[in-house]
């Protein structure tokens, strides 16, 4: 790890909740140098902790969980029983010590415990502190409950996917969970600048909802503006003829390919092989491609389908047009792009072992990333609170009592 001072080093960030956007959120600028404290519990463990993907020899271990580890890479770890006394002492620490909070419990929980921004903000103004949940901390729908398949469902993104004919086929993540966490970490920077010039904090409400609306935006303005409504199109957009994916010769493989002008379509029809009936003139224009695009989309895929997904990659591409593989996550792994780059880390975790992490999403030319395994449970109670004051003698009045552990237990 470099000696170089990284782009955060010196913010102190606290997140307290679970499954993706609070964690991811605060990943981010973990990755760049800030100290974060990821606040879990032994007693009501982060179901994320459970979730697979888990090595043959960890299953069923709560510190073996590779996607955990994943989200909450170059974080530290400690886990509290909420109920004992010990353990708000040591939350009371934690947020009062803390430049940045992040939480995404459901509106009000946390202010049953003093931990909310009204509380913390009378004695610490400079406080920044994101709130992340579904609807909004205000607003009648505000007390609705959901992760990530919720909130792609009420912003309307999931009613698009799908074929014309058929019933939503939603995309197979948690969307708005890794959606959220970048406007997340977006709010934060502007909030930080803010209290540089001010010396004053904020209070960010994020309705998960709305940031997935984000992305569908356009389509929401169409409606606004022309009364049209959105509808299920399969892989086809308006503005491209042809677009979709095609079969390639191969089990399941396939390649991607959109055609935006009439000159991109002129390029495809360079390509030395493509039959004859490419170069009719229904074809020429966008808008007559457009019309034809049921027979359009059936030559493609019959040409492709003669073609691995690599070659019709090589063949499109140096001729200018859009096209790629369909990529596996086995070809993701092993793409010779991403490993040069670096992009994936082999690094040592204290439970699992060596493994594969996922590098950050952009690079800084002036600092280093700050990149380490993520926390086994509990695995920096003693680092954590020795940081915020305590004495060895009160850590370890904190394990007797069961306030901070180590393994699960049941309530």
């Amino acid at each position: 790890m470099s000696n170089q001072i990284k782009a955060l080093e010196g913010l102190k960030v606290v997140v307290i909740g679970g499954v993706v956007t609070a964690p991811l959120t605060t990943r981010y600028l973990a990755l760049h140098g800030a100290t974060v404290v990821r606040v879990d519990s032994h007693v009501r463990m982060d179901g994320v902790r459970m979730q697979r993907p888990f090595s043959p020899e960890m299953v069923g271990n709560p510190s073996g969980g590779v996607w955990y580890a994943t989200i909450n890479s170059s974080v530290q770890g400690i886990a509290v029983d909420w109920k004992k006394p010990q353990a708000m002492v040591i939350m009371n620490k934690l947020v009062r010590w803390a430049d940045v909070v992040v939480e995404n419990f459901a509106p009000g929980v946390l202010a049953k415990w003093g931990l909310d921004y009204e509380t913390i903000s009378k004695e610490r103004p400079g406080v920044i502190y994101l709130s992340s949940c579904l609807m909004g901390q205000t607003g009648p729908w505000s007390a609705l409950t959901g992760l990530g398949t919720a909130g792609g469902a009420i912003s309307g993104v999931f009613d698009l996917c799908g074929w014309p004919e058929g019933e939503p086929t939603p995309i197979q993540t948690q969307y708005t969970d890794f959606v959220n966490p970048k406007f997340g970490v977006a709010g934060i920077m502007a909030a930080l600048e803010y209290r540089r010039r001010t010396g004053r904090g904020q209070y960010l409400d994020q309705s998960q909802v709305e940031g997935g609306i984000q992305v569908i935006s356009p389509l929401v303005m169409d409606w606004l503006s022309n009364g049209r409504v959105a509808s299920r199109n399969g892989n086809r957009i308006a503005e491209c003829a042809p677009h979709g994916v095609f079969p390639c010769v191969g089990e399941d493989r396939w390649v991607a390919v959109s055609i935006l002008s009439d000159e991109q379509w002129a390029a495809f029809c360079r390509v030395s092989d493509v039959p004859d009936s490419f170069h009719e003139a229904r074809f020429k224009t966008f808008e007559g491609r457009k019309r034809n695009e049921d027979e359009l989309e059936e030559l493609v895929g019959s040409w492709t389908l003669n073609h691995t997904a690599e070659e019709v990659e090589s063949l499109l591409q140096g001729e200018g047009v859009p096209a790629a593989v369909v990529a596996t996550s086995k070809d993701t792994r092993e793409d010779v792009q991403l490993n040069h780059r670096g992009f994936f880390r082999s690094i040592q975790h204290s439970v699992i072992g060596e493994h594969s992490y996922r590098g950050p999403a952009f690079r800084l030319n002036g600092t280093p990333d700050n990149q380490f395994a993520g926390p086994a449970m509990g695995e920096h109670n003693f680092e954590v609170c020795a940081m915020l004051g305590m004495t060895d003698e009160e850590i370890a009045e904190a394990i007797g009592e069961g306030a901070l552990g180590f393994e699960p237990v049941q309530e």
